[in-house]
């Protein structure tokens, strides 16, 4: 009996386990079921085409939930993960907006939508966290996207053509994004026809645009929008005015953008203090980079080729820096127009078919560090400088590509003065032999070829000509002449030479190099001249005679002889006293 009951409870636990299986087992297929249906009702949905609608005008939270609830979407909530939304609309006309929103502070997302004609293509006004997505809109009377008192607004990935006026509006719009929108043909007169415009919108990111031929300007920080960032936009052709700019709008960021063949200017920053332009690229405009009356602003590390103006500053640019920009094939490369105390360093300015720097009513401007080459090429000086009546412009330490020599004392400054042009009798006092991306060589002293050396030998080279003050260090290296690879001898070394221990080097014949590095990643280094040869003993050409003491020379040492007796007396000691241990062992 007792063995009947154990065979029944194990029936009912395989039993219990195999119904519990199948029960997770049912689950998981109900579940797989229910995803490939919704899977398969979005992929119906994303692929349904365009349904034609007339326009759209909302005004209040209940009428857009009202006009989703009658497109299906009923269980959409509004808020920032499930949105309200409007899409895959076409809608086309003569006049007014293609759809309008106003007064809601609900979260919504207009996608997938063709509208094309009338007035405004898209207007929200008073609207809070509304978004435009993946939407084309084409030949609006006005404007093509307008927002006014619409914070937190998202726009992006957008296309808007041919709009009458400006292609995207953000009007009293805080924080709000405009990214990877298109916006092409914008406008049709001067008066019209930005193709981004951020008025007295502060916190506006505007990011990964392409905006092409807009007739007046492509993309505007207007009056009131500080704390801005205009980041890695396009911007090619604009027709009339700036491509990028930044107007009563401090704090501006404008970072890695591109402007090809635009305008008047590239890149403005006006009456926007404090603001940072970096790495962008600015090719055949007029201004490639103007500043102005913005101090305190930072311009750097940007690329300048074929403009009219490379960098314009003008009227109070105060502790401005421009530095680390590259100016390439301009016709003037840098102009100082009334523009006190700004600091230009580490600039490199080259092939200017004028001048590379205009000093125009400027003072109290420090230019050091830059690197001049080849400007003005049929001109007496690179440098213009007039009608600066204070003649307090500090220029020194900068390199002249037809002003390197004669320096007799081996410094690194040429021993003249670099002369401007102009009526201010300016002039660079300290010009550099080298430019500033080239440290100056040195020359190995000894050995420095055809010299034979053994035991400790004192290496010399002479120290690289240092006029900026940079932090060098040397390293040390040697081969035979058959060697490919060489091999250090010493390395961050603060002094122009080396005590080198040769002993334990074959005989042969040697190379010496050494090689000059600076913290600021820059190295040069020198070769020995010609081989020089380490010997195990210098050859003496003197003869000398030495007389030894006598009892040295009587008879023949004994100290081999002595010594292999004394290890054979050892061994036979240390076997004896070996063999008595191990008997005392075994008593």
């Amino acid at each position: 009996m007792r063995r009947d009951k154990r065979n029944n409870d194990k029936k009912k636990l395989v039993f219990f386990l195999v119904f519990i299986t199948l029960l997770v087992f049912l689950g998981s297929s109900i579940r797989m079921l229910n995803a490939g249906t919704q899977h398969r009702s979005h992929n119906i949905r994303s692929s349904m085409s365009l349904i034609d609608s007339p326009a759209i005008s909302i005004n209040g939270n209940q009428e857009l939930i009202d006009f989703v609830n009658a497109s299906g979407d009923v269980f959409l909530l509004g808020n920032i993960t499930h949105p309200l939304l409007i899409q895959n609309l076409n809608i086309s006309g003569t006049s007014g907006n293609r759809i309008t929103i106003r007064n809601t502070n609900l979260h919504f997302r207009i996608t997938g939508c063709y509208l094309d004609g009338g007035a405004d293509g898209i207007h929200f006004s008073n609207v809070t966290f509304g978004q435009i997505v993946n939407t084309t809109v084409i030949n609006s009377g006005s404007e093509g996207i307008w927002l006014e008192s619409s914070p937190y607004a998202m726009i992006r990935n957008n296309t808007v053509e041919n709009s009458y006026q400006d292609g995207i509006t953000l009007h009293s719009s805080r924080r709000s994004k405009i990214t990877d929108n298109r916006v092409i043909h914008a406008g049709t007169s001067l008066s019209t026809g930005y193709g981004m415009y951020v008025y007295g919108s502060p916190y506006a990111y505007v990011a990964n645009n392409y905006v092409f031929e807009s007739y007046y300007a492509a993309i505007e920080l207007a009056d009131g929008s500080p704390h801005s960032s205009l980041l890695n936009n396009t911007v090619i052709r604009n027709m009339v005015a700036h491509s990028l700019a930044s107007t009563n709008s401090p704090n501006a960021t404008v970072l890695y953008n591109k402007i090809y063949g635009a305008g008047t200017q590239g890149i403005t920053i006006r009456y926007s203090n404090r603001s940072v332009v970096e790495w962008n690229e600015v090719q055949d405009d007029y201004y490639g980079i103007l500043l102005l009356f913005s101090w305190n602003t930072n311009v750097s590390y940007n690329t300048l080729i074929g403009n009219e103006i490379g960098i314009h500053a003008r009227n109070i640019v105060n502790n401005s820096i421009i530095s680390h920009n590259i100016l390439l094939n301009n016709h003037n490369g840098i102009h100082s127009w009334n523009a006190d105390s700004a600091i230009y360093y580490d600039n490199l300015i080259k092939n200017s078919t004028a001048f590379g720097l205009i000093l125009e009513t400027s003072s109290n401007n420090q230019i050091f560090r830059n690197d001049f080459i080849n400007n003005n090429p049929t001109g007496n000086s690179q440098v213009t400088d007039f009608d600066n009546t204070f003649e307090e412009n500090n220029v020194s330490y900068n390199y002249w590509s037809d002003h390197t020599s004669p320096d007799s004392n081996n410094d690194g400054i040429v021993d003249q003065p670099y002369s401007f042009l102009g009526d201010s009798a300016n002039e660079d006092s300290r010009p550099l032999v080298y430019n500033t991306g080239t440290l100056a060589p040195v020359s190995i002293l000894y050995p420095s070829g055809g010299q034979e050396v053994t035991g400790v030998v004192t290496i010399d080279w002479t120290p690289s000509a240092n006029p900026l003050k940079r932090v060098l260090s040397y390293n040390v290296y040697t081969k035979t002449v058959s060697e490919v690879e060489w091999t250090e001898i010493a390395s961050s070394l603060l002094d122009t030479s080396y005590s080198w221990d040769i002993s334990s080097y074959p005989e042969g014949n040697y190379l010496l190099k050494v090689k000059v590095s600076s913290t600021d990643g820059l190295e040069t280094e020198i070769i020995s001249d010609s081989p020089f040869t380490i010997t195990s003993e210098l050859t003496d050409t003197t003869t000398t005679t030495t007389t030894l003491p006598l009892s040295t020379t009587t008879e023949p040492s004994s100290a081999p002889f002595s010594g292999f007796f004394s290890i054979i007396g050892v061994i036979f000691i240390t076997r004896r006293y070996k063999k008595r241990f191990r008997k005392k062992l075994e008593k």
